[in-house]
Formats: C-alpha cells, sequence, structure tokens
C-alpha cells in the first residue's frame, strides 16, 4: 500500500509529469488536430468524426504484472495520468521508477519510456501489454490489472 501511495504522490503531486506543463501548453500551440484528440471516456467519438471502439477510462493506479527475458515474473504498480491529449505513465518495479508518455487510439495504449516502447490493448478486464527496450531484440509482456 506504501508504494501504491507514493507512486499515486509522484504521478499527481511532486513528479516531473505534474510539475512541468506539457510542451503544447508551455509553447501556447493549439494540438496538431485542433484540439479535437482522442477522450479517455466511453464515447469513442474520433477527430473528424466516427467512432473506435473503446474499453473506458485508464487513468488510475494499476497492479502490473510482466516477464523479464530472462524467465522470471516482475511485480509492480503503474499510473497514468492524462494531460490535454497524452497520458503520463509511472511505472513502479522493484527498486527501479520509469517515467512515459503515451498516445490512445480507441483500445491502444502507446506509451515510449526512457528506454523503450510499450504497446497496451486495452479490455475490460485491464490492460494486456507488450513491451521492448531501445536495444532489445525480443518482444516482452505485461498485463495491468485495477488496484
Amino acid at each position: 500500500m506504501k508504494l501504491l501511495t507514493c507512486l499515486v504522490a509522484l504521478l499527481f503531486l511532486a513528479g516531473p509529469a505534474a510539475a512541468q506543463k506539457d510542451d503544447l501548453e508551455q509553447n501556447k500551440q493549439p494540438p496538431a488536430d485542433g484540439g479535437k484528440g482522442m477522450t479517455d471516456d466511453k464515447s469513442g467519438k474520433m477527430p473528424g468524426g466516427g467512432t473506435m471502439p473503446t474499453a473506458g477510462p485508464i487513468t488510475g493506479v494499476w497492479v502490473v504484472v510482466g516477464s523479464n527475458g530472462r524467465g522470471q515474473t516482475y511485480r509492480g504498480a503503474a499510473a497514468v495520468r492524462r494531460v490535454g491529449d497524452v497520458y503520463r505513465v509511472v511505472w513502479k518495479i522493484g527498486r527501479s521508477t520509469y517515467w512515459g508518455v503515451g498516445i490512445r487510439t480507441g483500445s491502444t495504449l502507446s506509451v515510449a519510456y526512457q528506454s523503450g516502447l510499450a504497446v497496451y490493448q486495452i479490455t475490460p478486464n485491464g490492460m494486456r501489454g507488450r513491451w521492448t527496450t531501445m536495444r532489445g531484440t525480443r518482444i516482452l509482456s505485461e498485463n495491468w490489472r485495477r488496484r
């Protein structure tokens, strides 16, 4: 519980993502899509009309279970916060903390973090993810479920 409390505090109160305005706000520029980015609701309304299926809100704290490529399973937590049209993600795995920025398109969340990329399929029961590192040659798995 202490880990999750710290994680939420880092993400929402004291972390770099919370302390800084996103780049669009700093530069006073409108988003390239005119501010019509994906919403974090169940409507699935796309810029320019039409709909794409979504699985609901993804913000909040998640329990993470994944494989590290050495036949070992790791456990941790992730916190997701929406800032404008993007998502700030913080993972706490063991003693390591990873920061990332993501884009949601329908029922997919793609997150670039300091050393790689993770892509999650959003489902009603959680998220099923695949990830790799910048120097990686394999695709590994990571699943999230609501806390």
